[in-house]
């Protein structure tokens, strides 16, 4: 009888499935998840989770990897792509190979995380405000701690670049930008604003409220998502989208030039009957989220967002921190994890420093 566990890692369109026998006594795998600019940006999310492979394993999973696209992050590092869906399943660091947690089908049990890096990249803790106590090692890059007093002071945006926000993936084949609400989708003295007339293709919405503004119309609204789609279309357990109208968005620093999803390496997924995904065929970072129940409403991965102030970027947006959307797909592979991160996720929001509110909508996987 076999004294060895199955894990599996899959892809979001299924494309690629991987299974690996581990011994039992190497189970749970190890895990870090790095915080630093290149995971953000390669991936959408704001931070990648990575559970290394055993020894044992290795070469099943190096067999396995003609099945996905190489793309070269750099000299030392390379990340393993679905090139049908942009899912970025398995990733390689100086020969090391590791599976990203949000690929497998299973957390809970299968993989202990030990450590998180790279937070002072961040500027603000990024995701790690919401995963405070989780008992794992603190390091402000690879192997260094935190300082006690960290972080010190929060960066503001200057008067040159406040009005727009810069949005990249790593390569920077997709790059673009977000206009603030107030100089464009909702400027009250914009007779085409979504707060001076109803515009179908936001979908249904309060003219006088629309959900995806807020403090008092300056900011957009984000949130965490758990679904079961989005966690294998990145391959992170967690992501983050900020609610933009596409009339915010722009090819240019200036805005003159129109935004468009024809755009740089931008790829489309069809992920559902109702929905649209787009990545960045190069790097593989997931950018996009689009519901053909409001199409000019995109969801925006929050992980490429360059906000001065921090990966937050809550000079720009107000959290949703009152739940976890679709919460019972992570509780069914990541029990502990999942309700941590929902209790600290709601902690945060009460904090006088923070922008967090409660928050309704979802969207359609």
């Amino acid at each position: 009888m076999s004294n060895n566990g199955e894990v599996k890692a899959r892809c979001l369109c299924g494309h690629y499935q991987l299974t690996i026998s581990v011994p039992q006594e190497q189970l749970p795998l190890t895990a870090s998840l790095c915080h630093c600019d290149s995971c953000r940006h390669g991936s959408g999310t704001l931070y990648m989770g990575a559970a290394y492979v055993p020894d044992d394993c290795i070469k099943t999973v190096q067999d396995s990897l003609s099945g996905l696209k190489a793309s070269e992050w750099s000299s030392r590092r390379t990340s393993y792509i679905c090139s049908t869906c942009g899912s970025t399943v398995l990733g390689k660091l100086d020969g090391r190979l590791w599976i990203h947690t949000g690929a497998l089908d299973q957390l809970e049990d299968n993989v202990k995380i030990q450590r998180q890096i790279y937070i002072k990249d961040t500027q603000d803790g990024g995701f790690s405000n919401w995963l405070e106590g989780l008992h794992t090692k603190v390091h402000a890059t690879l192997n260094d701690t935190l300082p006690a007093d960290w972080p010190t002071t929060t960066t503001k945006p200057t008067k040159e670049n406040g009005e727009r926000l810069h949005v990249h993936c790593l390569c920077k084949g997709v790059n673009f930008w977000i206009s603030r609400p107030l100089t464009s989708s909702a400027k009250p003295d914009n007779s085409e604003s979504d707060v001076n007339r109803q515009n179908p293709d936001r979908g249904d919405y309060d003219m006088k409220n629309p959900w995806w503004l807020c403090a008092d119309r300056t900011k957009f609204r984000s949130s965490v998502c758990s679904c079961n789609s989005c966690r294998l279309a990145s391959s992170c357990d967690f992501v983050q989208w900020a609610f933009v109208p596409t009339t915010d968005l722009s090819l240019s620093v200036d805005g003159s030039v129109p935004f468009s999803y024809d755009a740089g390496t931008l790829k489309s997924y069809r992920s559902s009957d109702v929905a649209t995904r787009y990545f960045c065929s190069d790097c593989g970072a997931m950018v996009f989220w689009n519901g053909d129940e409001r199409p000019g409403l995109v969801d925006v991965a929050v992980g490429l967002f360059d906000a001065e102030e921090g990966s937050l970027a809550q000079d720009w947006l107000e959290w949703a921190t009152n739940r976890v959307s679709y919460k019972c797909d992570g509780l069914d592979r990541a029990e502990t994890l999942m309700t941590h991160v929902e209790v600290e996720l709601h902690k945060w929001g009460q904090q006088p420093s923070t922008s967090g509110t409660p928050f309704k909508p979802e969207h359609i996987s």
